[in-house]
């Protein structure tokens, strides 16, 4: 996973890892380090944050599809319309999420279900000859 907020990050391992089919194997704070992970432990799925300093969600995707196709899910506080979620829709394998965290554990297990779907299609496309 690759988020420079460390509570994004605690919170979306809590989710993945609850959930029992995912382990998180790695964890970056930024899209270089994210880079260097994804080389090292070839991950079956990478969470992506948007909005990160040195090399942004768009950037690093971008550099990563140079490489592999691992399939991510980007997990952005940006609005859907915002210029480079819209941008995402060019890249094959990738799924977006939006944050929605609050004070209600309702919001976060709504959020917690759509970040599971969406790792899980991402996942599914991915062993789906085309």
């Amino acid at each position: 996973m690759v988020d420079d907020s460390s509570f994004s990050r605690r919170v979306l391992k809590l989710l993945l890892e609850r959930q029992g089919s995912f382990r998180v194997v790695g964890e970056a704070v930024d899209g270089e380090e994210g880079l260097a992970l994804a080389r090292e432990l070839r991950p079956d799925v990478i969470t992506l944050d948007m909005d990160m300093p040195r090399l942004n969600g768009l950037e690093t995707l971008a550099r990563l599809r140079q490489e592999n196709d691992i399939p991510v899910v980007i997990v952005t506080a940006l609005p859907p319309d915002h210029e480079h979620v819209k941008t995402l829709y060019v890249y094959a394998g990738v799924e977006t999420v939006m944050k929605t965290y609050s004070s209600s554990s309702m919001d976060l297990s709504v959020f917690g279900n759509e970040l599971i779907s969406r790792i899980q299609k991402v996942v599914r496309s991915r062993r789906q000859p085309t």
